[in-house]
């Protein structure tokens, strides 16, 4: 992965990138929403993956909507990546760990009637 890519993906701040490369991620930058703008806070290592996880939850409705060809509410979309996560996730010893699930039971959990 080169330079640009990485700063995309938000592992690095702009001001960091080598000159050549900064107009480029601008005009890229540009384009995206102001929510997907926003996922880029605090751009640095730690937070490639919240980022990116930020941009999935903003991006749901609009992507299911690409894939399928019909709306999904945005609360419902967001619902159910939230749940989804949710089932990934443990608290052991107050940090968050990872939960192993099938996906086979993520999507039995979201067959529940709130979904």
């Amino acid at each position: 992965m080169d330079l640009i890519h990485y700063a995309m993906v938000g592992g690095m701040p702009v001001n960091e990138l080598p000159d050549e490369h900064v107009d480029r991620f601008k005009e890229w930058f540009e384009k995206l929403a102001p929510e997907i703008k926003a996922c880029y806070h605090e751009p640095n290592l730690q937070n490639v993956l919240d980022t990116h996880t930020n941009k999935l939850y903003e991006w749901a409705p609009e992507y299911y909507l690409q894939k399928t060809g019909r709306n999904i509410p945005d609360s419902e979309a967001k619902a159910i990546i939230r749940t989804a996560f949710i089932c990934l996730t443990k608290i052991d010893q107050s940090r968050a760990v990872r939960n192993r699930m099938t996906l086979k039971e993520i999507v039995n959990i979201l067959r529940k009637p709130q979904f």
